[in-house]
C-alpha cells in the first residue's frame, strides 16, 4: 500500500518539475507540426495542448485537403518545419490513403522528422504485429522515428547508462 503512495507522489513531483523546467528553461521540448483539418486533428491538438506529452508543443497547425497536390503540401511543410525548428511531423487525417500517407513518411525522413500517423488505414501494425500505438478515438496513432534521431538517442542513452552505472559500481 505505501508503495502505491510513494509511486504516486514521486509521479506526481516529477511531472510538476518538469512542468516547471518546460515551461522556465524551454527544456525538453518537442516543436511538432499537426497536419489536418479533421475532428480527430483538434483531439490531438487539446490533448497535446493541456498534457504537453514529452515536451511536445505543437508549432504550427497546417490544414490538409487530400486533393492538394503534393508538390505544394510538401513546400508548405518544409517552410513550416524550418521556421518553426520542428522536429515532429504528426498527421491528423483518415482521409489520407497508403500513398499519401508514405509520400508523407518519406518527406518527414528526408527533413529528419518524427512522425505520427493516424490512420485507420494502418491497423495491421497494432493487431497483426502488435506494435504499441496510441489510440485516438479508436484509431491508431503510429510514431515512426527517424534513423539519425534514433542513432543519436541510442548514443545518448548508451553513454548515459555507462555513466551511472560506473558511478554505482
Amino acid at each position: 500500500f505505501l508503495n502505491v503512495i510513494f509511486a504516486v507522489t514521486f509521479q506526481g513531483l516529477t511531472n510538476w518539475c518538469l512542468q516547471i523546467l518546460r515551461n522556465r528553461r524551454h527544456w525538453d521540448q518537442c516543436p511538432a507540426i499537426l497536419l489536418g483539418a479533421t475532428r480527430e486533428a483538434e483531439v490531438v491538438r487539446d490533448y497535446i495542448a493541456t498534457l504537453r506529452p514529452h515536451g511536445i508543443e505543437i508549432a504550427a497547425h497546417l490544414p490538409l485537403d487530400p486533393a492538394e497536390p503534393w508538390s505544394a503540401l510538401a513546400a508548405r511543410i518544409e517552410s513550416a518545419a524550418a521556421a518553426h525548428g520542428a522536429r515532429l511531423l504528426i498527421c491528423a487525417d483518415k482521409r489520407l490513403d497508403i500513398p499519401q500517407i508514405m509520400q508523407i513518411l518519406e518527406l518527414s525522413e528526408r527533413l529528419g522528422l518524427s512522425a505520427k500517423i493516424l490512420s485507420d488505414k494502418m491497423n495491421v501494425l497494432p493487431n497483426q504485429a502488435r506494435i504499441p500505438v496510441d489510440l485516438i478515438m479508436e484509431t491508431p496513432l503510429v510514431h515512426f522515428e527517424t534513423a539519425s534521431f534514433s542513432a543519436r538517442r541510442e548514443l545518448i542513452t548508451h553513454v548515459w547508462s555507462a555513466l551511472v552505472a560506473g558511478f554505482f559500481l
